[in-house]
This record gives C-alpha cells, sequence and structure tokens, in this order.
C-alpha cells in the first residue's frame, strides 16, 4: 500500500503562502483544525502544481487550503472525506508528526510509516488511508489542496508520471 509520494518539484511559494497564514484573520474552525482558502493564483510561482489544480478542477471544487493546528494536538486517526487523494506542503512547524497505518484487528494498526517533510517540498497522498497528526509545541501550518473525489491517488500519481509534471 503506498501511503504518500514526494513530487519531483520544489516549492517557489511556501515563504509566501506561510506570511499569508500567519497574517489571515479569520479562519473557520472545523473539528479543531482552523482552514482559509486561497486563490490559485497564491501557486503561481509553481506550475507543477498550477497544473495540476487546473487538470483535477480542485479550484472550482474550492479545494486550495491553508491550515492552522493548534500545538500540543492530536487530530484523531482517521481518513478523509470527500476526497481521496491530496497534494500537501508544510509551511511550518516540523516539530510536528504525520503516520499513517492500516487498520487491522480491533483498534489496532500495522505498517505505521511516517510522513517526514522536508521544505519546499509538495506530497501527494493517499487521503483514504488512515492516518493521524500530532503537533508538538508550535503552531502548524500547511498547505492541502484536495483532489475531488472522483480523482483517485492513483489517477494523481498516473497523471503525474504520464505528464511528467
Amino acid at each position: 500500500m503506498t501511503y504518500f509520494v514526494q513530487l519531483g518539484t520544489e516549492s517557489k511559494v511556501r515563504l509566501h503562502l506561510l506570511r499569508k497564514a500567519k497574517e489571515a484573520e479569520h479562519w473557520k474552525a472545523n473539528n479543531g483544525i482552523d482552514r482559509i482558502e486561497i486563490d490559485a493564483s497564491d501557486l503561481e510561482g509553481d506550475p507543477l502544481i498550477v497544473s495540476l489544480v487546473e487538470h483535477f478542477q480542485c479550484k472550482a471544487h474550492r479545494r486550495l487550503s491553508l491550515f492552522r493546528f493548534l500545538p500540543w494536538t492530536c487530530h484523531s486517526w482517521h481518513v478523509d472525506l470527500q476526497r481521496y487523494a491530496a497534494i500537501n506542503m508544510l509551511l511550518e512547524g516540523w516539530d510536528s508528526a504525520t503516520l499513517f497505518g492500516t487498520r487491522a484487528a480491533g483498534v489496532n494498526l500495522t505498517n505505521i510509516q511516517p510522513l517526514e517533510y522536508e521544505p519546499d517540498r509538495y506530497y501527494l497522498l493517499n487521503s483514504k488511508c488512515t492516518h493521524t497528526i500530532i503537533n508538538y509545541s508550535r503552531p502548524r501550518f500547511l498547505l492541502s489542496i484536495g483532489i475531488p473525489e472522483q480523482y483517485s491517488f492513483k489517477d494523481v500519481r498516473d497523471y503525474i508520471e504520464r505528464t511528467g509534471a
């Protein structure tokens, strides 16, 4: 089972997005996670990401978001609703953990695999796989581009491999 893959492009917009997140005043709270929407124009410095947003119609489905996670919190093990894949980039909050796993008998999870974000790197996530987020001493800011549910993780991965995007 593939939980995530690092994309081959380095971001040129991370600091711009981080500034935008830190200056934002009107976050929308949802299940203990704060969220704001952004414009596709905020991603224009990263042509690969812009092409993915356009091809998979992410803007039309209002799937371009910045998330803020508070320190000393854990978002419980879950699978995402209304999306099978996401493209994420950690903007700040390096003292945090993102873990993926496979549900086993009872409440156990097996095949635990950490996603160790690297600065300025995008990751394609299989968001229908069980995962959790643990935030330590600092706020965590994340760009997340939700792929509409009619597309799977495999669809996005295949498109990237086929087009060289």
